[in-house]
């Protein structure tokens, strides 16, 4: 087996020029095909109470979290329409061990349930929309590519950061499991969706929360 190098790109998720020309990169550097996509970009609202905060930062949070998922959509899906139509790489050599694409995008335990003490009005609100984005995705692309979300819990990322640690305390009881999440517990969720093991899974979102919308 092959094990080809990963390497970063630097992109502006806020830019779809800028997206579609990244994946396009993508593509020509790693065998000229596209699998899996997964849309992970995001930002936290910081600024509490929707009344008191700034509106250039609610814009934003949308164009960053809502926005970007779907430049992410749409750079990537071009190509799998392509591969779907031509059933080759973009360098014209056969297509193999390809079913169809599929999409992942995180979204968060806030697209379920607006999350006490807290205050993110335009958090929640961008995140559930990605669900329904995901979902709605997954219908308009059948047989080209799935469409799935993936919903964090507290996971100890830098987006916590800005979160008393009474705050962070307090969703830790509120938690079943009594804790805050560690990255490496995200990793079976979007494997699972990355694969063929989940070749008859779209439009679903995978709640991995330690039990926190269970409640």
């Amino acid at each position: 087996m092959t094990v080809r190098a990963g390497k970063a790109y630097q992109v502006n998720i806020s830019s779809y020029e800028l997206v579609k020309e990244a994946v396009d990169e993508i593509v020509r550097d790693f065998n000229g095909r596209l699998d899996v996509f997964v849309a992970n970009s995001g930002i936290a609202w910081e600024e509490g109470p929707l009344i008191d905060g700034a509106m250039d930062t609610m814009s934003k949070v949308f164009k960053v979290n809502l926005e970007g998922t779907f430049y992410c959509a749409k750079a990537a899906a071009l190509h799998w329409r392509r591969q779907r139509q031509e059933g080759t790489t973009a360098d014209g050599k056969p297509l193999e061990n390809y079913l169809s694409g599929s999409f992942i995008c995180t979204a968060s335990i806030a697209a379920h349930t607006t999350i006490s003490p807290q205050v993110q009005a335009v958090y929640n609100a961008s995140k559930a929309a990605v669900v329904q984005a995901c979902k709605s995705l997954a219908v308009e692309w059948t047989g080209l590519a799935r469409a799935n979300t993936v919903s964090p819990g507290y996971i100890k990322t830098e987006i916590l950061d800005f979160i008393p640690e009474e705050a962070r305390n307090l969703n830790k009881d509120r938690t079943p499991m009594g804790r805050e999440g560690e990255t490496g517990e995200l990793k079976g969720a979007y494997l699972y969706l990355a694969s063929d093991a989940s070749s008859y899974v779209t439009g679903i979102d995978i709640l991995v929360d330690g039990g926190y919308c269970a409640l």
